[in-house]
């Protein structure tokens, strides 16, 4: 075999991998991006391959893993769950002319830590709890005396189970906030398992049809346990006095785009200066509709964050770690799932629903977490 290096490079599609292997006259340059892939679908690595710093003649390739289950298609790589989940790393030797040698392609495994199908009619309150249990739908004595909002607020029961689905449901129902002297006109859900189910690390997923109006947010989210915007699931590596305090996996409005974007959102707090608020985060898209049903993913290691929606990795962060200035600790995160109602005309758009359009529902098919 000849002699090669490898280079290792980091970007928001991935950790990059560059191996060069020269014999003889040729040189044999290939690049890929790794991620850790999503349970339930295969791992597509798509490689970039060069020959003397240019073309390569395909006739002359060959790429053989060292498993007969991974296949080849031209130059992606298709690595069943099976196979990330029996093995620790995968052997692909590469041939063109004189050239030979093996890359070595780190595998990752999921084990499930947490499932729901949403079978049945009922949802499983043992598991789900409203993320804010004070609100009621009982008018206090000094109801009249509160302030009105013309948005929604989080209530308890505003969903429905149904055919394997959960709904959650945005409602005219009037609901009330007894500590803050508040009346809000409509009604939203927010289900946390912050009671039930925290992990530190890890993969979380949600199957989800999100709603289809304009106004309205649906979302797919991990908290650290603990006061918001003081406890933290990673710090900056280059400035560990900032802590990383919400991960939206997925927040969208119908009225974006064509209805086929959503964003991905990081939330950073700086505990030594007032817990002062940044935010890191992009725009993406998918090629049918949001309404449509979709797998969103965060995969959580101590040093970076990647994202998928389906199996196509759309984000990647590094530059993490577990630690902060002065002994600050991370902790381990919740999930929540959610819809709700903005005021009109604000970050998710101008509201085109009327009364008769609602309840208005977003679809959760199922949710999962792994380690």
């Amino acid at each position: 075999m000849g002699s090669f290096f490898n280079k290792t490079e980091y970007s928001n599609n991935g950790i990059g991998y560059t191996s060069v292997a020269v014999e003889e006259d040729v040189s044999l340059k290939i690049f890929y991006n790794w991620h850790p892939g999503v349970p339930g679908y295969d791992l597509k690595l798509p490689l970039e391959i060069t020959a003397n710093n240019g073309e390569v003649d395909f006739e002359k390739l060959t790429l053989v893993a060292d498993d007969e289950r991974v296949t080849v298609d031209g130059t992606i790589l298709i690595i069943p769950e099976c196979v990330r989940n029996t093995k620790k790393e995968l052997k692909v030797t590469a041939s063109y002319a004189a050239v030979k040698y093996e890359l070595i392609i780190p595998l990752k495994s999921w084990e499930r830590t947490f499932n729901d199908e949403f079978e049945g009619e009922t949802l499983n309150t043992d598991v789900w709890k409203s993320h804010r249990s004070h609100m009621t739908y009982d008018p206090p004595a000094d109801a009249d005396n509160y302030e009105v909002i013309d948005r929604a607020q989080i209530a308890p029961n505003c969903y429905t189970v149904k055919d394997g689905k959960l709904n959650m449901l945005i409602t005219d129902d009037v609901i009330y906030d007894p500590i803050n002297k508040q009346k809000y006109l409509y009604s939203e859900c927010c289900l946390d398992t912050r009671d039930s189910f925290t992990q530190k690390y890890g993969c979380f997923s949600a199957r989800i049809s999100c709603a289809k109006f304009g106004g309205l947010n649906t979302a797919f989210w991990l908290l650290p346990l603990g006061k918001y915007s003081t406890k933290y699931t990673n710090f900056k590596s280059d400035n560990p006095k900032i802590g990383l305090s919400e991960i939206d996996i997925l927040e969208t409005s119908a009225a974006w785009g064509n209805g086929n974007r959503f964003c991905i959102t990081e939330h950073y707090y700086d505990y030594t200066d007032n817990y002062a608020h940044t935010m890191e985060g992009e725009y993406y898209e998918v090629e049918d509709k949001m309404t449509d049903f979709h797998t969103f993913t965060c995969v959580w290691f101590e040093d970076s964050l990647y994202y998928y929606v389906d199996d196509k990795l759309l984000r990647a962060t590094f530059g993490l770690q577990s630690d902060g200035v002065e002994g600050e600790a991370m902790t381990e995160a919740y999930m929540i799932i959610d819809v709700s109602c903005y005021l009109d005309n604000s970050w998710v758009g101008k509201r085109n629903f009327t009364k008769s359009d609602l309840p208005i529902s977003a679809q959760v098919d199922w949710v999962r977490a792994y380690k």
